[in-house]
């Protein structure tokens, strides 16, 4: 029997145990791949759920050679000429650094927490797999002498012969395939499609996530203490620079997923570890090439599909939002782009920076943006240009540029400048305010800089000496850009709203972290914990979505 990951096991696995459903129970998972596949099953069962911590002892010669295993009490299990074999000593000072290790665990997945008392009532033991079964019977030895009235193991696969002796230390023993020796394939994994290493944070994420929806039912929880679902945060494999800070928030649980192809080309996702009710948050892009839009409507279509309450997408930079009028032959993709993500699922796009205000109109879903003025004005601060002109390239980042003033201080001097386009290309003229000698200038995009390029040109024949740039979106297509070195830019400053690694390689190139963006913004939505429906109606937009 084969399984596509260890969340689908958990799920089958359960469907075995459905007599034990609401019956006096608590599930122990063995960390870390079973607390994957533990979920699962107390979910099912609407059980609390607690870890058995248990650390294997490798041979002192080969480490990858388990001689025994020892849970977090001390009880100890193994065979007794292999550890004759080994160094007393040795032995002892293992003894005591695998005991720390789980204790360790214990107080990193669980904050501390005690145990879940289990006197008078069933255990089971779950885990991804076993295989010697020595994790498995020191866990069972450990459970013993905290008196529970069953000890059920079950497990997804477990060879013969170890079941044998499970079964003999055991009360009861359930199990999706119990396949012969000679059948046996060696190791768990080569029975699951997804078997990836389950690290620290996805457990406690898993069981944080479990905590907070089960009230009563788990150890995180009070027999009346009022249930709150943290959002579950699943970022494309570019954004782990933003995903990983996040997911370290308190109230922010990891989601895990995989986007492959199939044969044909086809993209498909599977999701692991999801529970339905939930509030996910995605981070990724919708900028080319186009497989990054599919990408992000197939996983918001999916996570709705298994009935997510909300899905929030934090698209950074949101592309194609410079088409966002209509004109006459040619394409109007802006509101194509809204409408797509709300046919996906996405019930709000959050991003930075957003072009321009007519895409809060044109998209069919809220859409929030974030302004990075204060990182700008920190930034501006601390390096010793307050005192420089903030200048606007057009009349479009006017209100960005006093945005960054305003939060610099009333000395703030700014100025703005009139673009005009023509076949020709771009050109600047009609200076308003005083510049100076230092200039700062404030934009959302650098695209292929032509726009900066004219308006740097026009600064050094005024005698500017030197030019700072701070963009929101640095894409620096094209070469175009590079002639703004030869115009007096000092440097050019851009916000980390596209993957590091998509920036061009130069010292004079600096990225700021929109971070501390993002986390305000989450913290906020935490506290007031999403509108109830009553508001978002009262709050919705009125949209003529007529031509779509």
């Amino acid at each position: 029997m084969y399984f596509q990951n260890r969340a689908e096991a958990g799920r089958l696995l359960s469907k075995l145990l459905k007599k034990y459903a609401n019956q006096d129970v608590v599930v122990y998972a063995l960390p870390r791949g079973g607390v994957v596949t533990g979920v699962e099953v107390a979910k099912f069962l609407h059980a609390p759920l607690d870890l058995i911590i248990t650390r294997k002892i490798g041979h002192p010669y080969q480490s990858e050679y388990a001689i025994a295993a020892i849970a977090e009490d001390g009880h100890l299990i193994g065979k007794q000429n292999e550890l004759d074999s080994v160094d007393p000593q040795w032995l002892k000072q293992e003894i005591a650094n695998q005991r720390k290790e789980a204790k360790r665990r214990r107080e990193t997945y669980l904050a501390g927490l005690s145990t879940i008392p289990v006197e008078g009532k069933t255990a089971i033991l779950v885990d991804d797999g076993v295989a010697t079964g020595l994790t498995m019977r020191v866990a069972i030895k450990e459970l013993r002498h905290r008196k529970p009235a069953k000890i059920v193991v079950a497990v997804p696969i477990v060879p013969e012969r170890t079941a044998k002796v499970l079964m003999e230390e055991t009360d009861e023993l359930i199990a999706l395939d119990i396949p012969r020796e000679r059948n046996f394939l060696g190791a768990i994994g080569s029975y699951y499609e997804n078997f990836f290493p389950v690290e620290d944070d996805e457990v406690i994420s898993l069981m944080k996530s479990y905590s907070a929806r089960n009230g009563a039912t788990s150890i995180h929880q009070n027999e009346n203490a009022e249930v709150h679902a943290d959002p579950i945060l699943f970022a494309f494999p570019a954004y782990t620079y933003i995903s990983k800070p996040l997911s370290a928030l308190p109230d922010v649980i990891k989601g895990r997923f995989q986007a492959r192809r199939f044969p044909n080309g086809e993209l498909h996702l599977d999701l692991d570890s999801f529970r339905p009710e939930e509030d996910c948050v995605i981070i990724g892009t919708i900028a080319p090439p186009e497989k990054n839009l599919f990408s992000i409507l197939l996983l918001a279509h999916t996570l709705k599909k298994e009935r997510a309450r909300k899905v929030t997408a934090i698209l950074p930079y949101l592309s194609y939002s410079r088409q966002d009028r209509s004109e006459p032959g040619k394409s109007f993709a802006t509101p194509l782009i809204g409408r797509l993500l709300k046919i996906a699922g996405v019930d709000e796009v959050l991003t930075v920076d957003v072009h321009s205000l007519e895409s809060l109109t044109l998209f069919p879903v809220p859409l929030r943006s974030l302004s990075p003025a204060t990182i700008f004005a920190d930034e501006i601060i601390r390096l010793g240009m307050d005192d420089a002109t903030i200048l606007a390239p057009d009349e479009g980042a006017l209100p960005r540029v006093k945005d960054v003033a305003a939060r610099i201080g009333p000395e703030a001097q700014i100025a703005s400048m009139r673009k005009k386009r023509s076949n020709g290309g771009i050109s600047h003229s009609d200076i308003s305010g005083t510049i100076g000698k230092r200039v700062v200038i404030i934009d959302d995009i650098l695209d292929t800089g032509s726009t900066l390029i004219s308006c740097c040109k026009v600064l050094c024949s005024h005698g500017v000496g030197e030019i700072v740039i701070m963009v929101t979106h640095g894409l620096f297509t094209g070469q175009e850009w590079k002639e703004l070195w030869d115009l007096n830019v000092k440097f050019i400053y851009c916000t980390d709203t596209l993957p590091p690694e998509s920036y061009p390689v130069s010292k004079n190139i600096r990225l700021l972290s929109i971070i501390a963006l993002l986390t305000e913004e989450i913290r906020k939505a935490e506290s007031t914990r999403f509108l109830s429906a009553e508001e978002e109606e009262e709050e919705a937009y009125d949209y003529d979505l007529s031509p779509w």
